[in-house]
């Protein structure tokens, strides 16, 4: 070894002493071009990691502005244009790039360039290298179906009521805006208070239990004690409460004076009608979406919600039957939950919906939706067929075991809190939720129109072109 080491010593100095020079040129010179590529190398990587860079702020540009183009009334091109520049802006400190988008037919082709300097290449004469990137998306052609549960409780009436049917017909607005959206989303209604109305037109379906309508008259005889005067009468003011709004009344107290018993007989009718009202099948039925031939129970002799309005893509239909709802009765929010569940079905009570593995023209899977909206807990619970229980935790039990197998059936959950302040009542609606992203807590009308157009612009596919 030491003797290698001392042969190469004396070549150098060989070297050293050549006069010609030769070899010390031929060393200039590979050392000039060695330096060059690793100049040419360096400034290739850095070009390459920008255009990563780009490609990545690029990509996530374009998905934000086509899955958020109903925000705001801005386009996709222009949302796309901000969240490039503010991406790159803030990583690159540099305003030099430029993007282009166009938009036709459901696709959106971006092209973005940057001019990068170079540092050793301008030895060679390039003082900047311009790098590109080239994004395609489609947009649409993956279908949505949708369940709007709308409270529509008597807590619901006046102004919240107004609120909601703003918000709702703003989700419309955002889950048709795209351009042939009404070829893949279909949206469904549901409202619900104690109980939710299927329609009178299924009354002979081969599900519903329904009782015919029928009256009856029968002559009730017996003693009556008649009042023959009254004293001291005083009106009182009192608060009550209807599904937990209070509201105010006034009643009379009074001494009576009673005269003898007198035989009366009077003829009383008794009717039983329905008006498409439905109760629950017994429990784990009334959790679950099968077993039909256990029939659902028609409710008689009560009124309910609106009518429910199947999957369909008639955005004018739709519109006009969120103008026509109307606020009544108590909260039973387990009813909702069981029907847009159903609506969303293959399967009888409706048949509107697609199988859920189903998969859209552009070989994606059918994506379903739920959307529950809700003022407030809770207030009946079941006494099977009917709702008409006092029994919260049975029904917020209820509440969440549903919400588990909604999701389970692979449906998205999302749940809108409206002027709920009850902290336990908002746990409640996250957990129910498929995940944090999609549970809403809104206080006034406006961020309720907020949270339903963001749920509306979710309905917009996005994909990445390959």
């Amino acid at each position: 070894m030491i003797a290698k080491v001392r042969s190469m010593a004396s070549s150098f100095s060989m070297l050293r002493r050549d006069e010609s020079g030769a070899t010390l040129l031929m060393f200039a010179g590979m050392f000039a071009i060695l330096a060059a590529t690793i100049g040419v190398g360096f400034d290739y990587a850095r070009a390459f990691a920008v255009q990563t860079a780009m490609q990545r702020d690029l990509d996530a540009a374009i998905i934000a502005g086509a899955m958020q183009a109903t925000e705001d009334g801005l386009d996709s091109e222009t949302i796309a244009r901000k969240y490039f520049g503010d991406n790159w802006t803030a990583t690159h400190q540099s305003g030099d790039v430029t993007i282009q988008v166009t938009e036709s037919q459901g696709k959106i082709l971006a092209k973005a360039k940057v001019p990068v300097p170079m540092t050793l290449m301008k030895l060679a004469g390039f003082n900047e290298l311009t790098i590109e990137a080239t994004t395609r998306v489609h947009t649409g052609g993956r279908d949505v179906e949708m369940a709007l549960v709308l409270d529509t409780t008597k807590s619901m009436e006046g102004q919240k009521l107004i609120d909601l049917k703003e918000a709702a017909k703003k989700l419309l607005e955002a889950a048709y805006k795209a351009p042939g959206s009404d070829q893949y989303v279909k949206v469904s209604l549901v409202p619900f208070a104690q109980y939710v109305n299927v329609g009178l037109a299924n009354r002979n379906q081969s599900w519903l239990d329904v009782e015919p309508d029928a009256t009856a008259s029968e002559e009730q005889c017996g003693d009556v004690t008649p009042v023959i005067g009254q004293s001291n009468c005083q009106t009182h003011t009192a608060t009550g409460y209807d599904d937990g709004a209070p509201y105010t009344y006034t009643y009379e107290t009074c001494d009576y004076e009673y005269g003898p018993p007198e035989y009366q007989c009077n003829t009383e009718t008794t009717a039983k009608t329905w008006s498409g009202c439905v109760g629950s099948r017994s429990y784990p039925l009334n959790v679950r979406d099968e077993q039909y031939s256990t029939r659902i129970p028609g409710i008689m002799n009560t009124t309910c919600s609106s009518e429910i309005q199947p999957l369909t893509n008639d955005k004018t239909l739709l519109t006009a039957k969120i103008n026509g709802l109307v606020a009544q009765q108590a909260t039973y929010i387990p009813g909702g939950l069981a029907w847009g569940w159903r609506v969303l079905s293959k399967i009888a009570p409706y048949t509107e919906g697609q199988e859920k593995d189903a998969t859209s023209s552009d070989g994606r899977k059918v994506r379903k939706m739920l959307v529950l909206m809700t003022d407030g807990a809770n207030t009946k619970s079941p006494v099977y067929p009917q709702h008409t229980g006092s029994v919260v935790p049975e029904a917020d039990s209820l509440t969440l075991e549903l919400c588990n197998a909604i999701k389970a059936d692979g449906i998205d959950v999302y749940t809108v809190a409206f002027d709920i302040s009850d902290n336990s009542v908002l746990d409640k609606m996250r957990s129910c939720a498929s995940d944090i992203s999609k549970f809403f807590h809104t206080a006034t009308g406006q961020q309720l129109e907020q949270a339903f157009n963001t749920i509306g612009a979710s309905t917009r596919s996005v994909s990445l072109a390959e």
